[in-house]
């Protein structure tokens, strides 16, 4: 007779809590003898990655408990319907700008166990409730809430919960529709044209759009009585009429000590949750069903290039180049800063650094638009440098050439096109937007060369130590340890203290020809630094070259 002792199948709860274990256990060190240690550098990985929430936190709850907007319940929901607004905002768009593959990555990995597809995404849907990037974004809202709440009780505690679980759900469920889209236009074969495409498109649009206009913003910020009721109420109604609002909206009708109107508000955050979870489902089945590698490139234009290396290093070189190039991820985050200038004009928010900054607001936007871009690409590429490379490097390490070359190659390509990239990005904001001449260009490619050197030691190291694979079809990509991301993340404010300085130094005044000459001063110690220790890097490879290429594998 056949068994019938066998245990259940897990059900969502449990899938959901091993999902979130898995991503949590996956980013320590897989090597054989290590687990203990391993899930304590793990775990505490994570709780730095979250710390940011705690400030969040305290910022949202101040913002609501502040007397002046405290006084107004007009002021107060203005400014929770916005702020609920501005996290989803910035939930759905990061993993996109970041080009993340988690879902993906999942997808393939538990394709043979007995799940089903839609559990699964519902379940990583669910379970992404508790990583770091959701405590960090959700905190102000949360915040906020609790400071709310704290002045005007609600009817109902489980109706809160309900409704911030909501909010939550709404947020994650479209930011997987956006990256889902997105990757899926990246894996095209012409997804570089798609991008490059749509940069244009969007540049093209912007030209003929009027900027919005934020004078009441830059009033609002000088004096509360500087907006009329009217314009107030106007805002709010409008920020309410939005899912993100609905929230604000259940809260209220709480404190009004009402049920049936939160909980339609509740019942209207899920059913928008769960059309964002069918555009996410519909566009991952297309992207699974689309066969073909991303980014194909052309055989002979590939060997044409190949065949113009002068010696061995320029060869690998090349190698790398084309690599990057075939490689949708590093197209789309090339693309990205660019993007974000267009809508900062779009958006007017020029204006309103200005109105904060004083003559430094070009200085601070060339500063973050070109931080970002850099740290994003080396936190991608430079701290997995062998991540893209696949069972090539084995060949490559059979052949006969120096193993340290091939580190040195990819150093020298990323940081030629880090440079790169950071100077297309200030010519084009110098051109398109600035108004501040040729400093802030200046002081933007002095800063870059100051976070270059530090993110590419720091990754080279990484790189060695925890050598992750992804695919170039964007079907799978395990994450890098949070050891690696947090080292990876001071290594960034390591190379962006000496620009942070600069500006906090000068306050509201404009930086000077001397900021950029001390800036680019300190930029060669750095590049000195970097010349003197990556032989040091070059040699870890040499050493471990073996387990490196066993992490590959065991993809």
């Amino acid at each position: 007779m056949p068994r019938t002792d066998a245990p259940p199948l897990p059900g969502l709860a449990r899938h959901t809590l091993l999902l979130w274990q898995l991503r949590l256990w996956l980013t320590g060190s897989q090597q054989p003898g290590q687990a203990r240690r391993a899930r304590l550098l793990a775990l505490l990985a994570y709780l730095a990655s979250a710390s940011p929430a705690i400030p969040l936190f305290w910022a949202g709850w101040r913002l609501l408990t502040w007397e002046p907007v405290a006084a107004s319940l007009l002021w107060t929901r203005f400014f929770f319907d916005l702020l609920a607004f501005v996290s989803t905002t910035v939930w759905i768009f990061w993993p996109v700008l970041a080009a993340d593959v988690d879902d993906h990555a999942e997808v393939s990995r538990f394709a043979t166990l007995p799940i089903a597809p839609l559990r699964l995404l519902v379940a990583s849907t669910a379970a992404a409730l508790f990583e770091p990037l959701a405590l960090v974004v959700s905190a102000p809202v949360l915040g906020a809430s609790l400071a709310f709440l704290s002045r005007h009780p609600p009817r109902s505690w489980a109706l809160v919960v309900l409704a911030l679980l909501g909010w939550a759900l709404l947020s994650i469920a479209w930011s997987r529709a956006a990256l889902h889209l997105v990757l899926g236009v990246l894996r095209q074969k012409r997804g570089a044209q798609a991008v490059g495409g749509f940069f244009l498109g969007v540049l093209f649009v912007s030209v003929f759009i009027p900027p919005v206009d934020v004078s009441w913003l830059t009033a609002a910020a000088g004096s509360f009585g500087a907006l009329s009721p009217k314009f107030l109420l106007e805002a709010s109604l409008g920020l309410s009429r939005v899912p993100t609002g609905f929230l604000g909206e259940a809260l209220r009708l709480l404190a009004q000590g009402r049920l049936l109107g939160p909980a339609l508000e509740v019942m209207g955050l899920l059913f928008f949750t769960w059309v964002g979870l069918f555009v996410a489902w519909r566009a991952l089945l297309r992207f699974h069903r689309r066969g073909g590698e991303a980014g194909a490139g052309r055989g002979g234009r590939t060997d044409r290039f190949l065949s113009g290396a002068r010696d061995l290093p320029s060869l690998l070189a090349r190698r790398e180049i084309i690599d990057l190039w075939r490689n949708p991820r590093a197209r789309l985050l090339a693309f990205v800063p660019l993007i974000l200038a267009v809508a900062m004009r779009l958006l007017s928010l020029r204006p309103l650094v200005v109105h904060w900054r004083g003559e430094s607001a070009d200085a601070w936007i060339v500063a973050g638009l070109t931080s970002y871009g850099v740290v994003v690409f080396s936190l991608t590429f430079a701290q997995n440098a062998f991540g893209y490379d696949g069972r090539s490097l084995g060949m490559l390490l059979a052949a006969p050439l120096e193993p340290a070359l091939i580190l040195r190659a990819k150093l020298r390509v990323l940081a030629g096109l880090s440079l790169l990239v950071a100077a297309v990005q200030c010519a084009f904001y110098s051109l398109y937007l600035s108004e501040g001449g040729l400093v802030p260009f200046g002081l933007g490619l002095a800063a870059t060369a100051c976070l270059v050197p530090a993110l590419l030691l720091t990754g080279a190291f990484v790189s060695v130590r925890y050598a992750t694979p992804y695919h170039a079809n964007l079907e799978r990509r395990d994450q890098q340890p949070r050891v690696a991301i947090v080292t990876g993340m001071i290594a960034a404010a390591l190379g962006g203290a000496p620009l942070g300085l600069i500006l906090w130094r000068n306050g509201e005044a404009a930086p000077t020809g001397g900021d950029v000459a001390l800036l680019a001063t300190i930029a060669l110690a750095y590049a000195l630094a970097f010349r003197l220790l990556r032989p040091l890097a070059e040699a870890h490879f040499v050493r471990r070259r073996e387990a490196v290429l066993d992490a590959l594998r065991a993809d």
